[in-house]
């Protein structure tokens, strides 16, 4: 089955002019992305749209607070997404700053599948 076409969130002027156009798969990608990066509550008319990410930000990074964040995506992109959009893999790691001690940095590459199409992306966080 040949990959969809859509119109490219942010919108921006594309190669072949305005808009820009995007894969099935980075549509899903950039809607994962606007998910998990807006706070529940801050769109008006859809209050339950979001995620509690940020409230993680200034936790001590350890292996709990990871699975928390994971649960969290898994949740938030549950509650936010599309029915036929499946969520595969959630992977959740920190990387620590030069002297390897404190993390700078919470990444989350989720990988999904929607309608035989599969895609990933990534979401950083930093304090």
């Amino acid at each position: 089955m040949p990959d969809a076409i859509g119109i490219a969130f942010v919108f921006r002027q594309g190669d072949n002019g305005f808009p820009a156009t995007a894969t099935d798969a980075e549509l899903v990608g950039d809607a994962a992305e606007q998910v998990l990066l807006t706070e529940i509550g801050e769109r008006r008319h859809r209050p339950e749209f979001g995620s509690r990410l940020r409230s993680f930000l200034f936790e001590d990074i350890d292996e709990i607070t990871l699975e928390a964040i994971k649960g969290e995506i898994e949740q938030a992109l549950e509650r936010n997404l599309d029915d036929d959009i499946l969520i595969t893999s959630i992977e959740v790691t920190a990387e620590e700053d030069s002297l390897g001690q404190n993390p700078t940095r919470v990444s989350a590459l989720i990988q999904f599948d929607r309608q035989g199409r599969s895609g990933e992306t990534t979401i950083s966080l930093t304090p």
